[in-house]
């Protein structure tokens, strides 16, 4: 247990490590980005913690224990309000552009607790109780008002960024940004359970550990879930590339930067190491070399960090040299008595290094101060410490100069080739990844995907916008669908909806006659360009290009990268690969236009633009499943055109198209947003009135449709007055399911119709009974006369003069096998519903003149038959031709049948009813 102190040191030295790793990633992927500079910030904060930590915990005195665990304090005091104000970065188009002049109010609480804390002579040294435990020293607060009031900024903070998290997910349009959400949320929480589970199981040990002594340990759980999130969605990544395509570039001079800052941390950590395991030095000499090389390399990195702060390239090369140049005999004096023989390859390391940059100024600096660092060491190296033949001295300065001259010429010509065959190979790679993504696209993914595409390029263009915009001609106006936008740059998709196309004529003209907008400085449009050159500058873009989006030849929108924080010029052969993207997606828009099109063909009538039966039916099917949750009613309600024929008749079908399309606009205007309007079929239309609370709220909705047919409909500048029937069934009293509640009010419909029309009927009550019971006859009536259930009653009729019997009245009747004898004024008109009455009708005729035929050969040759008829029948266009073939199959003379009908019927289309009973006439029935 003695060396435990020192192994949790360690594993708190070891930390710090990682968490500046993690820093200069971060800031790697963006130097200017905000949220990037405060995740750095956040790293910084940790390390310092976990630094105190590892220097407190086993510091040979209790003041030493103070001092590092004061300066741990910084780093946990701080920790809170970055972490809440990278949340609010993370969820900056929700939340941030509302606040983000108030986040310096964030750091309020800090800057009063690093008082108390740290800088205050009277109140610092009070808050600290330093204990020294079996695993080091360890710290308990003392209880009083600072101490209350730190927790409470600890808690509040925490739960601030969780909160502002759990928004930011919820109201994110992308995706990807809702799993980051969820991950970072979810990392939070498992590390203050698994910190809480720590503390509950080694609470009654003999380590007796605490949350609060192992929370720097426990905060890489969400760190490595951010690193998680940069990794798998591109979180705060964002790359810079100058044009002119220089070796040492922003891009590939800040890689420079991370990667020598990466060595110095590693060799002052590896020379650190030292301190914690003092058995592994030969003396207290070699040491002290280790602990002041250590301090060397940690500012050092220190440097090569803030630099990264800086906008001047020139002075941070400069610096960067100035490091590695100092490193090198400091290195080679602090070891020349013990390491000599390896120390000395460390610049042929940093010759490699330099290889990258764009002048060989650094090389060569390089090279002269190993040389003389060896030469140094070659004149003051003791020989009874360390033996080294002159020769060696000479081959080392030998193999410098040749790494010198290797360098100069690999210098130009390596890294320019790799870099061509390295964005030609990300971009075959980014071509197949959206290709492949782009094969199952349709019109649930298509948002995410695009937006996925966009981020995608972006990325690989190193812009700071990817957007695109559709051309709307018949309200001439440009409105933005999809858009990327890179860290800490705002979204604009908002405001950048229904603009004038009048503003965009220069624009619209660029892309139909160049087939491309180029603009490498916005500051120096034309004049041609004011209203676009006013309306860029206002949105903060410097640099852009634009490819078009055509259909059929025609341009129909365009895709743009805008460049905001520095002008970019894009080469021939960017625009060309931008094409390819282009392409790409205009063959996945044109896709799920395709499915679009398929989609409405199948679910929308082409006249009146409404959803058919179909949708309706899938729709409701949803509605009743919500319905059932919320416990809410529906109210379905058909409405049929009473008599729409005859207006077809009057004014051709085209005006009655042009009716039943005023109809479904006027209905349209009377139902809420929730609501639902279908046609149902040709004169029909079916509404579904959603969310209903009583019986009253639908009779009252219902009333203001019908109202709507008291109104005439214009048509060829003349009026027409058109009634309508309805039948109104209610969710769940008249079915819990689509087929039921259609079945019913259709059913509902009829009997309103039945009632004599321009009226609705509401199902309730016992009229469930009648429709149940009218349901059971009409699917009857299909198989009544396979199975035998129908005959005729004959009722005679008799000559009041002579009262002989001179004919007889076939009077149909049906013995149903569950309900019994049913009257043919219950069931006629149901057959006459649902399509049976024709069927129904000529076996009626052909039983009548059988039998009447069989009366004939059997002496009562005087006899007439009578047969009632529909109106189905008379509208049936064969209907006279069916009655001729039956006279003539059984041989009867067409003068003994009598047709009956009702003066109603004629009523209903009479010229074609008065040709129907003309014709029958001319075939010799009266």
């Amino acid at each position: 247990m003695e060396q435990l102190p020192l192994f949790l040191s360690l594993v708190f030295f070891v930390t710090v490590a990682v968490y500046l790793l993690f820093g200069l990633y971060i800031i790697y992927a963006d130097t200017k980005a905000l949220i990037n500079r405060v995740f750095l910030a956040i790293c910084i904060a940790l390390a310092v913690w976990s630094l105190g930590f590892a220097i407190s915990g086993s510091a040979a005195t209790i003041d030493l224990a103070l001092l590092w665990r004061k300066i741990a304090t910084i780093g946990q005091f701080a920790l809170y309000s970055l972490l809440l104000h990278f949340a609010l970065l993370l969820a900056k188009e929700s939340i941030y552009p509302r606040y983000r002049k108030l986040w310096p109010l964030l750091y309020l609480p800090l800057i009063t607790l690093l008082y108390v804390f740290i800088i205050s002579p009277k109140l610092a040294d009070l808050q600290y109780n330093l204990l020294w435990m079996n695993y080091g020293w360890i710290n308990i607060w003392t209880s009083n008002f600072w101490t209350a009031f730190y927790y409470a900024f600890h808690f509040s903070y925490m739960l601030a960024s969780i909160v502002v998290l759990l928004w930011w997910g919820y109201k994110t349009r992308v995706s990807n940004n809702r799993k980051i959400a969820n991950i970072l949320i979810v990392s939070v929480i498992i590390t203050r359970v698994l910190g809480s589970l720590t503390e509950i199981l080694l609470r009654d040990t003999s380590f007796n550990l605490s949350y609060s002594q192992l929370a720097p340990i426990f905060a890489l759980i969400p760190v490595i879930a951010i690193y998680y999130a940069i990794k798998r969605f591109f979180l705060m990544q964002s790359y810079n590339r100058d044009a002119d395509e220089l070796i040492l570039n922003s891009e590939t001079s800040f890689k420079l930067y991370y990667y020598i800052t990466f060595a110095f941390l590693l060799g002052g950590f590896a020379s650190a190491t030292i301190y914690f395991l003092p058995h592994l030095a030969l003396d207290g000499q070699s040491i002290a070399a280790t602990i002041n090389t250590s301090i060397m390399f940690f500012i050092l990195a220190i440097i090569a960090m803030l630099l990264q702060l800086s906008k001047n390239e020139l002075i941070k090369e400069v610096i960067i040299v100035a490091a590695m140049l100092i490193s090198i005999p400091f290195t080679t004096w602090q070891f020349m008595n013990f390491s000599a023989v390896t120390i000395w390859a460390l610049p042929l390391l940093f010759m490699l290094i330099s290889l990258i940059f764009s002048t060989q100024i650094p090389l060569m600096l390089i090279t002269i101060t190993a040389v003389l660092s060896q030469g140094l060491v070659w004149l003051n190296n003791d020989p009874r410490i360390i033996r080294i033949d002159e020769f060696d001295y000479i081959i080392r300065i030998i193999m410098y100069m040749t790494a010198f001259f290797i360098g100069s010429f690999l210098n130009s010509a390596y890294i320019k080739r790799l870099t061509e065959n390295l964005e030609q190979v990300n971009f075959q790679k980014l071509v197949s990844t959206i290709s492949q993504d782009f094969v199952n696209i349709n019109q649930q993914n298509i948002d995410e995907k695009v937006t996925t595409m966009l981020g995608q390029i972006g990325q690989y263009f190193q812009v700071d916008r990817v957007y695109i915009s559709f051309i709307n001609q018949p309200d001439n106006t440009i409105y933005t669908s999809y858009e990327w936008c890179n860290t800490a740059i705002p979204s604009h998709i908002n405001s950048f909806q229904a603009r004038d196309l009048d503003d965009f004529t220069w624009w619209i003209n660029e892309l139909e006659t160049k087939d491309l907008v180029y603009i490498e400085d916005v500051s120096k449009l034309s004049q041609k360009a004011a209203n676009m050159k006013e309306l860029l500058t206002k949105n903060g873009v410097k640099s852009l290009v634009a490819i078009p989006i055509k259909e059929k030849n025609a341009v129909i929108g365009y895709m743009g990268l805008h460049s905001e924080k520095q002008y970019k010029i894009w080469s021939s052969q960017y625009v060309e690969l931008l094409r390819v993207f282009t392409n790409l997606l205009v063959d996945g828009l044109l896709k799920v236009n395709t499915e679009k099109e398929i989609e409405y063909l199948a679910y929308y009538d082409q006249l009146t633009k409404l959803p058919n039966r179909t949708l309706f039916s899938k729709t409701l099917t949803d509605t009743i499943y919500q319905a059932r949750q919320n416990q809410k009613l529906i109210a379905i309600i058909l409405i049929d055109l009473d008599s729409f024929k005859m207006v077809n008749d009057i004014i051709g079908h085209s005006g009655g198209d042009i009716i039943l399309q005023e109809i479904a606009y006027s209905l349209r205007k009377r139902l809420q947003k929730t609501d639902m309007l279908a046609r149902f079929g040709g004169d029909e239309f079916l509404i579904m009135v959603n969310n209903l609370t009583s019986q009253n709220e639908i009779k009252e909705r219902v009333e203001n449709i019908m109202e709507m047919f008291e109104h005439p409909f214009y048509v060829y500048g003349q009026s027409f007055f058109i009634t309508a029937s309805a039948g109104v069934v209610v969710y769940p009293y008249d079915g819990d399911d689509q087929e039921t509640l259609i079945k019913n009010v259709d059913i509902a419909l009829h009997i309103a119709k039945a009632r004599g029309k321009n009226q609705y009927t509401v199902c309730m009550g016992n009229m469930k009974e009648d429709i149940e019971r009218n349901a059971l006859i009409s699917n009857s009536l299909h198989q009544a006369e396979e199975r035998n259930e129908l005959f005729l009653h004959y009722q005679p009729q008799v000559n009041l003069e002579t009262n002989n019997i001179i004919g007889l009245e076939a009077l149909i009747r049906w013995q149903h096998p569950e309900i019994g004898l049913i009257p043919p004024n219950e069931f006629i008109q149901l057959s006459e519903m649902n399509g049976t009455i024709n069927n129904i009708g000529e076996w009626v005729l052909k039983t009548a003149i059988k039998q009447v035929k069989k009366w004939h050969e059997s002496g009562l040759s005087h006899l007439h038959i009578a047969v009632n008829l529909s109106i189905v029948q008379l509208n049936n266009p064969d209907f006279v031709d069916i009655v001729a073939r039956i006279l003539k199959e059984y041989e009867l003379e067409p003068e003994y049948l009598e047709l009956e009908v009702t003066e109603s019927v004629t009523a209903e289309d009479s010229r074609h009813i008065i040709d129907t009973l003309n014709r029958l006439q001319q075939l010799g029935v009266s």
